[in-house]
C-alpha cells in the first residue's frame, strides 16, 4: 500500500518514545531497522510533499506534547523534510537532508504496566491523553503551554487557569491538588521577589510565599494536575 514516510530526527532516547507511545492512529510511528518514521492516513489526504510536512510537523507537536507528560526530560525530535514515498509496489523515492540537534546525555528509566487475566489495552495511555485533549480547547492549549521548552511561570499559570476554565472550578475543590500547594503555585508566580523577571506582577505588589515554588516544582504540580484531567478521573 502507497505511503508518506518521515523520518524523525533526534536522540535514540526520544525518537524511540514515538511507536511505543502512538503504534496506530491517523498519523502515527513504525520503526523500521535503525530509523523511526511518522506516517498514516492523515498524510495521505495530501499528495504534495511539502503538505505532508506541514501537517507532520502539527501532528508532531501534539503526539510530542503528550509524551512530555509521561516521559520525564523527553525533548521533541525533529522531521527529515526531505521525506519518502513509497508506491503500492514497495518502491521509494527517497531524499535526505539531515537536521542536525546539540548532543544531551540523559538517563531513562521505564515501567510497564501488567494486568493479570486483562487483554492488553487496543490503545495506549498517551493516545488516549490526545483523544481527551482533542475534545477540550481549554485543555489543548494547557497541554502545548505546558509542552514548551521555555515554558515560563506565565505559560505555567495560563495553563493552569485553561485547566480550571475546563473543570469549571479550581483544581483544589475539584480534588486535583490541595488548597496550599495550589495558593503556594499562585503566590509564586505572582510574586517578583520568588518567579523573577517571570513574574506575573511587579515586585512589592505581593507577598512572597514562605516556601515558593521552583520553577521545576511548578512544572510538575501543573502537570499532574493536567494529566489527571485529561485522564478523567481527579
Amino acid at each position: 500500500m502507497a505511503r508518506w514516510l518521515v523520518r524523525l530526527v533526534g536522540e535514540q532516547f526520544d525518537v524511540e518514545e514515538l511507536p511505543r507511545w502512538f503504534p496506530s492512529g491517523e498519523v502515527f510511528a513504525v520503526r523500521e531497522g535503525e530509523y523511526v518514521y511518522l506516517t498514516g492516513p492523515a498524510l495521505e489526504h495530501h499528495k504534495d510533499a511539502g503538505e505532508v510536512v506541514k501537517v507532520t510537523r502539527k501532528a508532531l507537536d501534539e503526539l510530542s506534547a503528550v509524551i512530555s507528560l509521561l516521559v520525564p526530560n523527553y525533548q521533541k525530535p525533529t522531521i527529515d523534510t526531505s521525506i519518502i514515498r513509497e508506491d503500492d509496489d514497495g518502491c521509494r523515492l527517497k531524499h535526505h537532508v539531515l537536521e542536525a540537534e546539540p548532543g544531551r546525555i540523559r538517563i531513562k528509566g521505564t515501567a510497564t504496566l501488567t494486568v493479570k487475566g486483562q487483554a492488553r489495552p487496543s490503545t495506549t495511555m498517551a493516545q488516549d491523553l490526545l483523544a481527551a485533549s482533542k475534545r477540550s480547547p481549554h485543555l489543548a492549549r494547557a497541554l502545548a503551554l505546558l509542552s514548551r521548552s521555555d515554558a515560563s511561570w506565565p505559560h505555567l499559570y495560563v495553563a493552569l487557569e485553561e485547566v480550571e476554565q475546563e473543570l469549571r472550578a479550581a483544581s483544589d475543590a475539584a480534588g486535583l491538588c490541595s488548597s496550599g500547594e495550589r495558593d503556594r503555585f499562585r503566590s509564586t508566580a505572582n510574586n517578583a521577589e520568588s518567579a523573577g523577571h517571570d513574574a506575573r506582577h511587579a515586585s512589592g505588589k505581593f507577598t512572597a510565599p514562605r516556601r515558593p515554588m521552583t520553577l521545576a516544582q511548578a512544572r510538575e504540580f501543573v502537570r499532574k494536575i493536567l494529566e489527571a484531567a485529561l485522564s478523567g478521573h481527579p
